[in-house]
């Protein structure tokens, strides 16, 4: 009976011990780069290739950003405003955990079909389209 209840605590711990990647709340900071939340440790994901280049988002006020993805895991973005915001981005199946400070930040569901990104959080969307 001793070594029974010592299997089942000990079986116990180990299912509960175990992280998953992509398995963490969204929302806490720490962890790796993309955040305690964030879904993955480097940006090769389903969606990298695609990924990489210029995109336009047209705002419903008439302005227009450009978002650069490039392939060391950054993204910048120049505001119709004239100045930019630079940060990092990571892609995990087709999780997009981005950190751009005055553009977005957190762990977003992402489609590429054709020449349209989507970007989905919190069914919150955004869309960009491929100009290079």
């Amino acid at each position: 009976m001793k070594y029974a209840f010592t299997i089942l605590v000990m079986a116990l711990f180990l299912s509960g011990c175990g992280q998953m990647i992509g398995n963490d709340p969204e929302g806490i900071t720490g962890g790796h780069e993309g955040g305690y939340g964030s879904y993955g440790g480097s940006y090769f994901g389903d969606y990298d290739y695609y990924l990489f280049g210029n995109w336009q988002q047209n705002l419903t006020n008439g302005d227009i950003n450009t978002v650069i993805f490039s392939a060391d895991g950054t993204v910048k973005v120049n505001f119709q405003a004239g100045n930019s915001a630079t940060g990092t981005f990571f892609v995990s199946g087709n999780r997009l955990d981005i950190n751009v400070p005055g553009w977005k930040t957190g762990s977003e569901i992402i489609t590429i079909d054709g020449d349209t990104l989507t970007l989905t959080k919190d069914a919150v969307t955004t869309v960009l389209h491929k100009i290079s």
